[in-house]
Formats: structure tokens, sequence, C-alpha cells
């Protein structure tokens, strides 16, 4: 399978959520360049420029971050334009976002009482309305109102277009201090807006134009820095940030779980790092909040299944015609996009049924690109690559096309020890919505082993993704596994916490997954305190510089594990052949080609795999393992 280059899959989405909270459009003068850092990284530039029209003035703001990682290259763009009258106010927006191959277009005007919203590739899609009660603030009139800032404790109130959520809110700025950049003392101003759980700082000059803006995220603190224009474009090569920036994210937990995909009930205790940030809302039909405190909440999770079977013709009970509808991430009336899905369905008439057949299509044809950060479905479907989140918006627009409601599901799966954030969909069959995920499927609905706190139709576009909830969760908590069930009914519950593997008197003991590894004297046990990315369970090493390393090979539900265990030995010892050889009084086999030798013992939905360089050494320490029954 696939899921260990899903876990970071998030990486770009949550990048685009940094750089549109950091944007300002509030600052601009006649040239301004800034670099952007994440932590001590230098990622990317912005340039805001600012000029008279002769009904009021004109700023804009482009802004571009390049990230290096996993051999992929990340690059998102933005582009912001205001156009604000000369008391200050607001009259009309237009912002750009370039995350893939193309550009998603954003246009908002003020009508009378009315913000009118516009969204498409070129800003050409249907139009929503909001009502809007106070004048909204243009840059130059926040930049006013924020000047009026004086003593510490001074606080003022104002509605402006808020670029993370694509549409006008609150802001509440309180001057909170002073700090020293370079020879000038800026005044410090926290701000509080709309969508975001933590305030923004803003260091502003003596004529209220930011030179530094601070704004905590996922991967650490987002800053803008006023440059020079060469430092800005020296800035837009952008920087790589340490693999322990992107780790930050995963909640470790200490526990592998056996075969999580088949997982029916999950009980876990989050622990909030920053409690101040609140929690987000997790209750949903599959989810329930059992404790709840500032610091420390209790979630179960269950697996939900379909009731009964449902016509793909019937009205879904309970649908919205947004679950159905075309959007810009979701073009689910493309031609082609329909075609193909009339195509995966085929005389399939259960609902649920044509639902499982487009996660498996998904699956079977799309191929792990971690350099794309997000991008609209039809553009999916002509590339067939992407991480969870293109695997997520795909699969929805499918079911769409094929008349099966369905909308997009942010959060954190389990998978190696730890929960990674990820994205999957969810159907509406009947009167129920199923999990399906296409980039770590299961064996019917998706496994109760994640966690939900988004869930959104994308009528919004990107903003949708920009939930205050990314905030909240990424990178603040940590996690104990309580309890689970798995679908043949085996459950387990640990009220302290699921214990983690170690080694007993010499010997590797995982209680959670049944295994025991005694070594010989001569042999001792190393990393197995492993999780993501690796499926180690535990190593053995001699003085010698001999090594051999028990793994887990999680084999995809429609696959055989006969079949999947070839494939992963093939992989690592040459084509496939070998002979049986008995592990612990459970059937294995053995391969060995060019000084690589491997043991494969098939297990539930996977195999267990011990490899190394000689056979014979192999099946010496193989001599020691106890693994659980089938």
């Amino acid at each position: 399978m696939k899921t260990d280059r899903w876990i970071e899959g998030l990486a770009g989405p949550l990048l685009l959520v940094m750089l549109l909270w950091s944007q300002d459009a509030c600052s601009a003068s006649a040239e301004r360049w800034h670099v952007v850092r994440i932590g001590d990284a230098t990622v990317g530039s912005m340039h805001e420029t600012e000029r008279r029209e002769a009904t009021g003035w004109r700023s804009t703001e482009s802004s571009r971050i390049v990230i290096n990682r996993l051999e992929s290259k990340i690059e998102i763009s933005t582009f912001h334009e205001a156009l604000e009258d000369e008391r200050g106010r607001l009259r009309s927006v237009r912002q750009e976002v370039n995350t893939s191959q193309r550009t998603q277009t954003t246009r908002g005007r003020r009508e009378g009482d009315e913000w009118l919203i516009v969204s498409g590739d070129e800003g050409s899609g249907p139009t929503r309305s909001l009502p809007i009660e106070d004048d909204l603030l243009g840059p130059r009139g926040v930049r006013e109102r924020l000047d009026s800032l004086e003593q510490p404790g001074d606080i003022v109130s104002y509605h402006a277009f808020l670029p993370h959520l694509g549409r006008p809110g609150h802001v509440q700025a309180e001057l909170t201090g002073f700090e020293a950049f370079g020879d000038r003392e800026l005044r410090v101003i926290s701000e509080k807006m709309s969508g975001m759980p933590a305030p923004m700082t803003r260091l502003i000059d003596g004529d209220g134009y930011s030179v530094v803006t601070r704004m905590p995220g996922p991967f650490g603190q987002t800053e803008t820095v006023l440059a020079d224009r060469a430092a800005a474009r020296l800035a837009d090569a952008g920087g790589e940030l340490g693999e322990e920036v992107f780790e930050s994210t995963l909640v470790r937990t200490g526990v592998r779980l056996p075969n999580p995909r088949s997982i029916e009930y999950l009980e876990v205790e989050l622990h909030h790092r920053n409690p101040a940030l609140g929690w987000p809302e997790f209750d949903s039909a599959h989810q329930t909040v059992l404790e709840e405190r500032a610091e420390r909440l209790v979630l179960a999770i269950e697996r939900r299944h379909p009731r009964q079977s449902v016509s793909l013709d019937a009205d879904a009970a309970g649908a919205i015609d947004r679950h159905l509808a075309s959007n810009d991430l979701l073009r689910a009336d493309q031609p082609e996009l329909v075609e193909l899905a009339e195509d995966i369905v085929g005389d399939e008439r259960d609902a649920w049924q044509a639902a499982r057949r487009l996660e498996r299509w998904v699956s079977d044809n799309m191929s792990v690109d971690m350099g794309v950060a997000l991008a609209p479905s039809d553009e999916i479907l002509e590339q067939r690559r992407g991480t969870c989140t293109e695997y997520a918006i795909l699969l929805t627009a499918l079911a769409r096309a094929a008349g099966i409601p369905a909308r997009y599901v942010g959060g954190y799966v389990y998978a190696h020890g730890m929960f990674g954030g990820h994205a999957w969909t969810e159907v509406r069959i009947g009167d129920r919505w199923l999990a399906l995920d296409a980039a770590i499927p299961a064996d019917g609905p998706a496994d109760a082993a994640r966690i939900a706190f988004v869930w959104t139709d994308l009528d919004d576009g990107m903003a949708a993704l920009n939930s205050g909830a990314v905030m909240q969760m990424y990178g603040q908590i940590d996690a104990r596994v309580l309890a689970w069930r798995h679908a043949d009914g085996t459950e387990r519950r640990f009220p302290g916490g699921a214990p983690s593997p170690g080694v007993v008197d010499g010997r590797f003991v995982d209680r959670i997954q049944g295994v025991e590894w005694s070594v010989p004297e001569d042999w001792r046990i190393v990393d197995y305190e492993e999780t993501w990315p690796s499926n180690r369970l535990a190593g053995a090493v001699n003085d010698d510089g001999g090594r051999v390393d028990l793994r887990w090979i999680a084999a995809s539900p429609w696959e055989s594990a006969g079949e999947d265990a070839a494939a992963a030995i093939r992989a690592r010892v040459g084509e496939w052949g070998g002979r049986s050889i008995d592990v612990g009084g459970r059937s294995g086999w053995l391969v060995e080609r060019h000084g690589r030798a491997a043991i494969a013992v098939s297990g539930p939905a996977g195999f267990w795999l011990l490899e190394g360089e000689s056979r014979d050494e192999l099946q010496r320490l193989a001599a020691g393992l106890s693994l659980p029954s089938a």
C-alpha cells in the first residue's frame, strides 16, 4: 500500500493556509518588498504596490513560496488586488491563487448592503451574496484605523476582506506594546480575525505600514519581514524545511495497532498543547465526544456501514443540492468526468457498490506526487497524480458525477503508530454519510482509525480548507489510544493507554501486535520504537555487522496476500521464487537472491516480512520469532 507516502499528503494545503493567513492586503505604499519565512527557513517573498486613481486607490499584493522536500517541489503563488474609495471603503477585490497548473480566481464587490462573490478559473462561476452590516475597509482604510492606536491597551474593530476566508470578516486590533526593529521602534498590534483561533501579530511603523507580520501555524511561525527588492527576489528561490518541521504535525501514539484498516471502533484521548486555541467541532454521526476539558478530550469514532441497499437512481434522504453540484474544485459536470463515472459504474445500480467501484478506480489509477499542493478535479483527472487531497477531490467529483451526493473530509488518519494529516471522502447512501478513502482503502467503508474535523462541500473553493480547525489541531495535540474493536469482534481496552513495544530480557515484545522475537545471545534488538514512515517493527544486529529486520507489509483490500507478498519480495530480492519454511509453527516463504534473503508469513490484511543478507542468519533468527495466528 501507499500509506507511507500519504501521512504528510496535506503539506501543500497546510502551507497554503499559512500563506493566506499571513497575507496582509492592508498595508501597501508605493512599493514594498518582504521576505517570507517559516521558522528559520526563508521560503519566498511578498510584493506590495499602491497607486492613486480617479475614484480612489488600487492596492496589490503578490506572494510566492517554494518548498523543496521529498524529491518534490511545492510552489504556491497568490495575487490580491483591492479597490477602495477616497474614504478607505472597500469597493472590490480580486484574489488569485495558483497551487497547480491552473489559477483559481475569486472576485468580490460591494453592491448596496451585499457583498457579491464570483469564483472560478476566470472568476466566471456562480455568484453568491453575503449581507454587509458595516463599512468594509480597504488597505488604506485599515492602515488609518491601525494608526490611531497609540497606547498599550488601545483597541479598534473593523470589517475587511480576509484572504484566508475569501470573504469579508471581522477584525479586532489591540496595541500590546512596542518592539525595536533596527533603529526604529515599532508598535506591536495583536489582531483577532474571523475564522482564526489565534491572533496575528503585526509590527507597524509610524505611518501605520506593516514592517513585520507573525502568524503561528502547523509548521511553526510564518513571518513576513520588510526587505529590499534584491533580498526578496533572492528569497523567490524558496527553501527547504527540515523533516522535523513536517514531523511536528504528526501525532505519535507509541502503539502499532494490528490491521488498523479493519477497526470498527476507536477510542482516543487527545491532549492539547495550547488549550487557548480551543477544540474544533468533532461531534458527527460517527464521532462522539465522551469527555471534554480545555486541555483534554476523549473521542469515540465508529465505522458506519450502509443500512440497506439503495438504488443509484433513488434520491438520497436529506441530501443537499450542493453535495451533487459542480464548483471550482469539483468539476462534476465535466463531460469527460461524467463519461468516466458512467464507465466505472457500468451496470451496477446499487449506490454503495457504485461508490466502491469509483473508490477502487481512483486508488488504482492515481499516483503519488507530493509536489501538488491543491488542484481541481479536471486537472487531477488529466494528470492523475497528487496527494491524499487530490485523491479525495477526484473521488468526491466522480461520485457527484455518478449522481451520488459526496463531500470532502479532512482530519487525521492512523498508520504505523501515529496519526497524520489526511483527506478522504464521504458519500450519502440513503440517510447515512459513509466514509471512503481512495488513498488508504479498506474492505468496505473507511475504517474508524481516523479523526475528522473538517467537512465541506468545497463550495467556497480553497477557502473551505482554511478552517480554523487546522490551526487548532495540526501540530498542537498529543494522543493516547484507549480502546479499539476490529471487524471480527475482537475488542481491547487500556484505560491508561495501550502499552508500547519494548525489550524484555533481551527479546522484543509487542503485546498489541502479539509478536515476540527472541534472538541468539550474540544478537541484540534495536529500532523497536520507530513509527511512520518506517514499517519496521524491530531490527536485530550483531557485532559482525549482521542485520535482520522484521516488518509489517499491509495489503490493499482487493489484493490477495500471496500476490502482494510476492510483489514485495520481488522488490527486495529479485524475481519470484523460493521455498516453503516453518516460522514458529507458521508457514512462511523463503527467497534468496544476489546476497539478499527474505521470509514472508501471511497475516490479516498483509504479511510479516523478515529480511537480511544471509539465508542462514535469517533462518537462525526466524527460529525465535512468534507471530499471532492468521
